[in-house]
């Protein structure tokens, strides 16, 4: 469950919000800026020589010696033809286009560049029992000696932060189909920084932090690792989807997206690896080739309160083995290990793993969850749960799945958020686009990790590659003399 976390840099339904805030932001700027561009009815502007309403119904037509002046003969568009594109992406998300809620899909021919960035530290893990503990538990051996305390103690004291910047791109293939990719790429920089701390083992001659790594060196473990830095950016995961706004009313709507993971994520150095307590560096992702599947169902009151959308969500993962380079052991001390066991000192935790093969087989866990939560406008309000099942690790060395378990990073769990997002459009400064700011705050978990200081940002920007001609812009009418 917790080496699956790092996709959360950015938010893993990220591109989902800001594509529903994309035209959301269109929606509301017709409210912010000047609509005397688009005062025509919602079919458009008619071609010259087109006959008027008042003409159809038997009024006199203007005589063809007098001048048509349209409202934007009148008053010529900012920025030229490109100001006029802005204000025609601004009447379709008004009249004809009504894209609603996150199971909404891009328009046919349109494409939506996507840039994030985020941040989060690091801070605690939920245990079995959903307390607050560090990220890896004190570690400690009951005194042999029967003289009260611990043989002796070591918190890990692990802490750092990360920062994540995240990429993608959709294309509406039709009005209801889109497909896409997503990736992202991390700045981690995290530390561990033991506290060791001697019980009765300091009759053993074991009284300092460097003795006690001397004694984990004749028990056939390395010394940990200490520093973990990005050099200069980890690569995440990647995925390639598609989405199927099946079913769209005005008050209801459906969408199902289906995806297919790429193992593009950083990997853990073996021998740097936080799940083997051998140093800080975690996965940034699965590093795995994995499906996902999701649904997502909206629904709105009817006018004036369609403002207000209701959001429900539903998805799951799962993912297919992969091959890993093991972390390299020593070969125990046999005269300290027996000396040791003679004292009575408990070393379980300390199985012989020189002998272990150079790779072991591992397969993500696989996961579910699912969300609901309300917008009003261009701010929501979402509360996400999900529950990760176990990793499955195939090695020749029984006792390596032992020390695994034994860390306490991996297994059965599950964690709740909240994440509450406000989008700003960008069109009143001519750009086709909106920005949108998430902060995520972790609720409850069991066996996950607690990351704080969760905020976000992204700016989508809405770009016309194929459209088809009834979303192009008008030609300019004409003065006709």
């Amino acid at each position: 469950m917790i080496t699956n976390q790092m996709r959360v840099i950015v938010g893993g339904k990220g591109e989902t919000t800001i594509r529903f805030f994309l035209f959301l932001g269109l929606l509301t700027c017709c409210w912010l800026l000047p609509g005397a561009v688009f005062a025509q009815e919602a079919g458009g502007l008619p071609d010259v020589g087109a006959p008027t309403e008042s003409q159809a119904e038997g009024e006199t037509a203007q005589p063809a010696d007098q001048p048509t002046v349209t409202d934007e003969a009148e008053s010529p568009a900012f920025l030229g033809e490109y100001g006029r594109w802005i204000k025609h992406a601004e009447h379709m998300a008004m009249t004809e286009l009504d894209l609603w809620g996150s199971s909404s899909t891009i328009p046919e021919g349109f494409g939506v560049m996507l840039f994030g960035y985020g941040t989060m530290r690091a801070a605690q893990r939920y245990d079995n029992r959903r307390k607050l503990i560090d990220i890896i538990p004190v570690f400690d051996i009951p005194d042999p000696f029967h003289i009260g305390g611990n043989f002796f103690s070591l918190d890990f004291n692990v802490h750092g932060s990360t920062k994540g910047y995240f990429a993608g791109f959709m294309y509406g293939i039709t009005d209801t189909l889109m497909i896409g990719s997503t990736t992202m790429l991390a700045d981690i920089e995290i530390k561990m920084d033991p506290i060791f701390t001697p019980g009765s083992c300091e009759r053993l001659g074991v009284a300092t932090r460097a003795e006690f790594y001397r004694l984990l060196e004749q028990l056939g473990r390395p010394r940990p690792k200490h520093y973990y830095k990005s050099e200069p950016l980890d690569w995440g995961d990647t995925d390639l989807f598609v989405t199927w706004n099946w079913y769209r009313s005005k008050y209801f709507s459906t969408a199902t997206t289906q995806r297919l993971y790429l193992p593009t994520a950083h990997r853990a150095e073996p021998d740097k690896a936080i799940i083997f307590a051998l140093g800080p560096d975690l996965d940034v992702g699965n590093a795995a080739w994995g499906l996902n599947l999701s649904e997502a169902w909206d629904f709105r009151p009817p006018a004036p309160a369609n403002i207000v959308t209701f959001s429900l969500g539903a998805e799951g993962a799962i993912y297919f083995q992969t091959k890993r380079k093991s972390p390299k052991f020593l070969k125990p001390n046999r005269d300290v290990w027996d000396y040791m066991k003679s004292q009575g000192v408990e070393l379980d935790f300390f199985p012989d793993l020189s002998d272990i093969d150079p790779y072991y087989y591992y397969t993500p866990p696989p996961w579910v969850a699912v969300s609901g939560g309300f917008g009003i406008g261009p701010i929501s309000l979402t509360y996400r749960h999900g529950w990760g099942f176990n990793g499955k690790y195939e090695t020749n060395s029984p006792g390596f799945k032992k020390v695994i378990d034994e860390i306490g990073l991996v297994g059965t769990g599950d964690d709740g958020k909240i994440v509450a997002a406000a989008s700003l459009p960008l069109t009143p400064l001519y750009i086709p686009g909106i920005a949108q700011f998430r902060f995520e705050y972790r609720t409850d978990g069991r066996n996950s990790l607690v990351f704080r200081d969760v905020y976000q940002m992204g700016v989508g920007f809405l770009i016309p590659i194929a459209p088809p001609e009834k979303y192009r812009l008008p030609k300019k009418k004409e003065v006709v003399k």
